[in-house]
């Protein structure tokens, strides 16, 4: 069960990472590419490859929308840690969900409720029900150093035969603009926007407190990002693979 959890938070996690020139982008902006990255855990085993492609950009009089697809590729997951479940859930090997970004001359908003709602899916469809209740990620369109950003939280209660199965509630607070450094993947090598925060993870019968560091290259996105235990040890971390016309 801890395996599952684990990959769950992974998920949920990687799912949480301007429209003048002079305004920092935190995302791809030309139709059509696509980011591949790679999730390990601590000892370097892959958890997830996750494919995102962005494909419509869609210009407005005061903003612009990016509207992005997510390919999430799993590993087997073992169904057994699931045995005190009435149904037991299938997941797919592949995990596609959507989300969208909205920027203007002042801040970038970042939705991840459908995002969030399709992941679940596979819930749904096992006699599951889910609830999803979620803020808006908002970045600054020019950030500066130590920019304090606002908190985040989104909740989930899942249900099953009318009863509340399992409540997952995710606080990311004290995020701040550490500053700008480079970093190389095989992807290549970029000038990045250093974002930290805290993230606490609250499942009902566990409770745990992390802190997550994420680069941001500009009209990139999310190169690196690092996820550290109460312990400050590394527990998991994503690096950009590749970006490619998809």
């Amino acid at each position: 069960m801890k395996n599952i959890l684990f990959t769950f938070a992974i998920v949920i996690f990687t799912a949480i990472s301007i429209s003048a020139q002079d305004c920092f982008k935190y995302f791809l902006e030309e139709e059509g590419l696509a980011l591949e990255r790679k999730t390990f855990d601590k000892k370097n085993t892959l958890v997830m490859t996750t494919v995102e492609t962005l494909v419509k950009k869609t210009k407005k009089e005061n903003n612009i929308q990016l509207d992005f697809v997510r390919e999430n590729f799993m590993p087997e997951i073992d169904a057994t840690a699931f045995s005190n479940f009435a149904v037991v859930p299938e997941f797919d090997s592949v995990i596609t969900s959507n989300f969208s970004v909205t920027y203007d001359n002042e801040k970038v908003l970042m939705d991840l409720t459908t995002d969030y709602n399709e992941f679940l899916a596979s819930f749904t469809q096992n006699g599951m029900d889910v609830e999803i209740i979620a803020d808006k990620i908002e970045f600054p369109a020019n950030p500066q150093v130590k920019d304090k950003l606002k908190d985040c939280n989104v909740t989930f209660n899942l249900r099953q035969e009318g009863k509340i199965a399992m409540t997952m509630n995710m606080d990311t607070k004290k995020r701040k603009v550490e500053g700008f450094e480079e970093i190389t993947t095989e992807a290549g090598t970029y000038n990045c926007l250093k974002i930290s925060s805290i993230v606490i993870l609250n499942m009902g019968f566990f409770k745990v407190k992390s802190k997550k560091i994420e680069w941001y290259s500009d009209g990139v996105g999310i190169v690196r990002t690092e996820e550290y235990d109460e312990k400050d040890k590394l527990s998991s971390y994503t690096v950009l693979t590749s970006i490619k016309a998809n």
